[in-house]
């Protein structure tokens, strides 16, 4: 399984405030989520405790946001570690696949600005 070292998180435009704010964790994404950009909305798969695109009709436990991917991965055709953050103040316009439903999943508050907090 290719490897990434999520140990030391480098902001990118996905931070709206202070990085060190910012919570990420590893994960891994399980394979065949195809290509995934950084601020993808995850969810965990529940047979496998793998992390998979977040759908909010999902039944097999993407269906509830955990957090958001710090940096592109690919998990087309094998699983892939990755950083998944999962708490923060983020640009809420550079976040992918999050509605109304996930955003509640997470008790995030949208700010002025645009700000994401969860």
């Amino acid at each position: 399984m290719p490897t990434r070292d999520v140990g030391q998180f480098v902001p990118n435009e996905l931070v709206a405030l202070r990085a060190d704010l910012v919570v990420v964790i590893p994960v891994t994404v399980a394979a065949g989520q195809g290509s995934l950009p950084a601020g993808r909305a995850m969810g965990i798969i529940t047979a496998s405790g793998k992390a998979g695109a977040y759908d909010n009709a999902a039944t097999d436990g993407r269906q509830t946001c955990i957090g958001f991917l710090a940096h592109d991965v690919d998990a087309s055709t094998t699983d892939v570690s990755a950083g998944l953050i999962v708490g923060g103040y983020l640009r809420k316009t550079k976040l992918v696949g999050l509605d109304a439903a996930g955003e509640a999943d997470l008790g995030a508050t949208t700010l002025p600005g645009g700000i994401l907090k969860f």
